[in-house]
């Protein structure tokens, strides 16, 4: 499959400002397609140029500087005595796809100023400043051309930027949401307070001017560059003054080296990042803003058949609680065949489509990889790679495989190739980088270090993640440089930490409330983040540790916190205990058509709502700091005319995060785009909502079979339980949206869950297999199959169809018997035999099946004309609809206990 990123229309317009009328004045104007923004930009009569951007007529950023100081080669202040050569204005309109994301389709619609300067003396370099203004932000970059006063000796000469002269001037005393700029791997909780009392910041900023005015400033397409960071230059005439600061190379391989050196290049045309500000008039816009995504390159990989979104466990909480250990020499050693096993058969049941492993490979020392032993091909000895990764495709899911450098940057690069090969191999799909540690080692003489957001650090990750691409591998990048929407050109970059995220809630006095109602607003507005969230059971986790949230606030966080690959943190005992409250996060996709907020104020409370991509189901999450309170949800973003189940899991009584965390209340209550939904949420705490068009399925058949076949049960054998779902609604089920059916033996929370994602017609049915074995005992037990929640129709909770019950006998593992194991309190049909009556046929020959059926209960079975006994042939294992043939007879009247009935049915093979 060829990407999908495709212009649907395309509006292009150009005009050229001629060098004499720009020299006038120097000024020239662009607005955005609907006129919301506007850019002054030009040159003043020393020849500084400048910009300033106003919405509405009113100036949001006041007249603020551009440019350059360079040195080395060329000693030059890129900043004054420039000229407007001329400038061209255009236009551009089109819509684009993404393979995964927030929203399937994104409009990226702008106008263009081109503005072209040069320097009226010295060398005369040329300098541009292009600047997009869209209808909710705005972006500008500096390009470099490729020009002859650059090159000598027929080469071109490495130009050393050491400051970037960008301002932003914004006009008043505005509150902000910020984090100093040498946060390590930007892992604290943002702050706000107003602009004047910022210092030495990280982007992104986010900007509450007004009700009516909230910004976010960052940069987008951050390539070859240092990352930026802001410094308040001071605060006067009601103007907050902020420069652009960027981090610098601590000692770097190149000759005569100096701190002040921010980055490098000898490459001409040069780009700079973009420099952006999205501008909306609600919190929540900020959130579903695509100024960024847009100002990034458009997708440089061909094909992206091969990137996938998925849900995934891991051998991960477990560590961080100090269960289990990284290294194979701390006992006991995490990493091993018996527990990965575990992870991957539950999440096989449970239809994730990963299970991360840290600690798998040599070098591990504690929590730190030793360098010279650090390996990301060669595994401990008690966790065998390629078996493992085999066992998980075997079950329909995916091992992610962990490679943590320690920073040992140079390293890691030179085993990048052996080792993405090997994971390719074995059919991994996803990896997990991390970096800790405060520095990138860079292997050379001295053993220079550098800052992970320096130039250095953005050339390392490029080369992970375009190498990583190569052999089709999609990355989960903790310890990154803060994200700029890269993930439109190379969307296997999946997603980044940069956050405080769920670990701390492991091993520190954990995270405030309002921190989760923090991030969305701020980290999250960089991109997609791994916070790992959905955590079951906190209440002391190690000491005084634990996530300060209730169990409804951690569902939540699944919707709120987005990321393509989303992970379910906990350990997986946690889930089994509390199998109706896990529900949802089964049944929640991880790849979205459309996002919205409804409600939200920055640091207070959120509330989130996706739709399923390709589907009319939506997903919503709500969170609150410290304070409890009680929202009306509006579910006018619906479909109309259609009807909906919602399943609601909200604070229970008397829930808050502090004492009382656990208590989840679940209902179910039919909705449309008309319904509005009064919700509670505890302090601290937070709801979840799934919404569904009115499906209905049945559990229409249940049966067992033992792991070497045949259905003689005895005690010891290995259990496999089947069950055939029906869909008896009057809607399709979608692909990818979850039917969740759960097997129970004695009533004992489920034994077995089993998902599937393969989606089902109106009458369509489909037979689902437990994959773990049950290990039976001798005696009576009785079997139920359930529906997973979500899947009723509002009130049939109930309903007969939901569940089937049946009874089996197991005998003792001595006992001899017959072909068949008689079914106490009910009926039970059972096929004993399937013959034909010819050993060879020709094609288009006549063939006469016959099998034989008997009622293995000990009730009659209710067979009439209003309820048939239907028997299908298939050949070779296919069903219905294929290019082989099928027959079925039906039965008309009762079959009674132990009663045997042959059923004939004669056809033609067209093959």
């Amino acid at each position: 499959m060829k990407h999908r990123f495709l212009k649907h229309s395309l509006l292009l317009l150009t005009f050229v400002i001629t060098p004499s009328a720009l020299l006038a004045d120097r000024v020239e104007q662009v607005s955005s397609p609907n006129g919301n923004l506007t850019v002054t930009a030009g040159t003043d009569d020393s020849g500084h140029p400048y910009y300033k951007l106003s919405r509405g007529g009113q100036e949001i950023i006041t007249r603020s500087a551009l440019g350059y100081l360079l040195t080395e080669s060329i000693n030059d202040f890129l900043d004054n005595d420039f000229d407007v050569s001329f400038s061209n204005i255009s236009e551009k309109d089109e819509t684009w796809h993404q393979p995964w994301g927030e929203e399937d389709a994104v409009r990226n619609h702008y106008k263009e100023l081109t503005m072209h300067l040069q320097r009226r003396g010295g060398l005369r370099i040329k300098l541009d400043v292009v600047f997009r203004v869209f209808d909710n932000g705005f972006g500008f970059r500096y390009v470099i051309p490729k020009q002859d006063c650059l090159r000598s000796n027929n080469k071109d000469i490495t130009l050393v930027i050491s400051d970037e002269k960008t301002e932003f001037n914004f006009k008043g005393d505005l509150q902000a949401w910020t984090i100093p700029y040498d946060t390590k791997a930007y892992e604290r909780e943002w702050g706000k307070g107003p602009l004047s009392g910022k210092k030495w910041e990280c982007t992104p900023m986010t900007i509450e001017a007004n009700p009516n005015l909230y910004m976010m400033l960052h940069e987008a397409n951050l390539t070859d560059y240092s990352p930026l960071c802001i410094n308040n230059q001071g605060f006067w005439d009601d103007i907050a003054h902020f420069k652009v600061q960027l981090v610098g190379w601590e000692r770097a391989d190149i000759p005569n080296y100096q701190k002040n050196h921010l980055v490098y290049t000898d490459y001409y045309p040069f780009y700079s990042p973009w420099r952006m500000l999205a501008v909306e008039t609600t919190p929540g816009g900020l959130i579903t803003n695509r100024v960024m995504l847009n100002l990034n390159d458009p997708c440089k990989i061909e094909d992206t058949s091969w990137l996938k979104t998925g849900k995934y466990v891991g051998i991960w909480w477990t560590l961080h609680l100090n269960d289990f250990s990284w290294s194979e020499t701390d006992k006991p050693h995490g990493a091993t065949n018996n527990n990965t096993r575990h992870y991957i058969d539950f999440a096989s049941e449970h239809g994730f489509e990963g299970v991360l492993v840290e600690g798998w490979n040599k070098g591990w020392n504690g929590m730190q990889p030793v360098v010279n032993d650090l390996s990301m091909t060669e595994s401990t000895p008690d966790y065998d790679f390629r078996g493992l990764q085999k066992y998980a495709h075997d079950n329909g899911t995916s091992i992610i495989v962990h490679n943590e450098t320690g920073g040992y940057s140079k390293r890691y690069e030179n085993q990048m190739e052996k080792a993405f090969s090997l994971y390719q191999s074995v059919g991994a799909n996803v990896i997990k980088t991390g970096y800790v540690g405060d520095f990138l080692n860079t292997g050379g003489v001295d053993d220079w270090q550098q800052l992970p957001h320096s130039q250095y650090g953005v050339r390392h990750f490029r080369k992970v993640i375009e190498e990583a691409a190569k052999h089709h591998l999609m990355v989960i990048n903790h310890e990154p440089v803060m994200p700029t929407g890269l993930q439109r050109t190379y969307p296997n970059l999946l997603s980044g930490e940069g956050v405080k995220g769920q670990e701390w809630n492991a091993w520190s006095t954990g995270s405030s409330p309002s921190h989760t109602v923090t991030i969305p607003f701020t980290r999250g507005l960089a991109g997609p983040m791994d916070f790992t969230p959905s955590i079951f059971k906190f209440l002391e986790v190690n000491g005084d540790s634990r996530p300060h949230t209730t169990l409804a606030k951690q569902l939540a966080e699944f919707v709120c916190f987005y990321t393509p690959w989303q992970m379910a943190a906990d350990k997986i005992e946690n889930y089994q205990n509390n199998p109706r409250v896990f529900t949802f996060l089964e049944n929640i996709p991880s790849n979205w058509e459309k996002t919205i907020v409804p409600d939200a104020k920055i640091g207070e409370y959120i509330v989130t709502a996706r739709q399923a991509r390709g589907t009319n189901n939506w997903y919503i999450g709500g969170m609150t700091d410290a304070n409890a309170r009680t929202i009306n949800l509006r579910l006018d973003f619906l479909k109309p005319g259609k009807k909906y189940t919602a399943v609601v899991y909200e604070d229970g009584d008397n829930a808050d995060y502090k004492e009382n965390p656990y208590p989840v209340n679940i209902y179910k209550k039919g909705v449309n785009n008309n319904s509005v939904l009064p919700i509670k949420m505890a302090c601290g705490g937070g709801f979840a909502i799934q919404i569904v068009e009115n499906y209905d399925v049945e559990a229409a058949a249940l049966s067992w079979e033992r792991v070497n076949g045949g259905r003689d049960i005895k005690d010891g054998d290995g259990v496999r339980f089947k069950m055939a779902v029906l869909n008896t609604g009057d809607t399709d089920i979608p692909v990818g949206e979850v039917i969740s059916a759960h097997v129970l033996v004695d009533g004992v929370a489920p034994f077995a869950t089993v998902v599937y994602k393969g989606g089902l017609k109106r009458g369509q049915s489909v037979v689902l297999e437990t994959r773990q074995p049950w290990t039976a005992t001798t005696g009576a037990h009785t079997l139920t199959a359930t529906i997973g929640y979500g899947f009723r129709l509002p009130g049939d909770d109930n309903a007969s169809n939901n569940s089937r019950t049946k009874k089996i006998n197991v005998k003792p593992s001595g006992e001899e018997g017959g072909d068949y194991i008689p079914v106490r309190g009910g009926y039970d049909l059972y096929i004993r035999k399937v013959s034909i009556d010819e050993q060879s046929v020709p094609v288009n020959g006549m063939v006469k099946f016959v099998a034989e059926v008997v009622n293995a209960g000990d009730q009659p079975a209710p067979i009439n004309n209003d309820a048939l006994l239907g028997l299908g042939f298939r050949i070779d294992g296919k069903y219905a609809n294929s290019d082989l043939a099928m027959w079925s007879d039906h039965f008309r009247r009762e079959l009674q206990p132990g009663e045997t009935v042959k059923v004939y049915v004669t056809g033609s093979i067209n093959q």
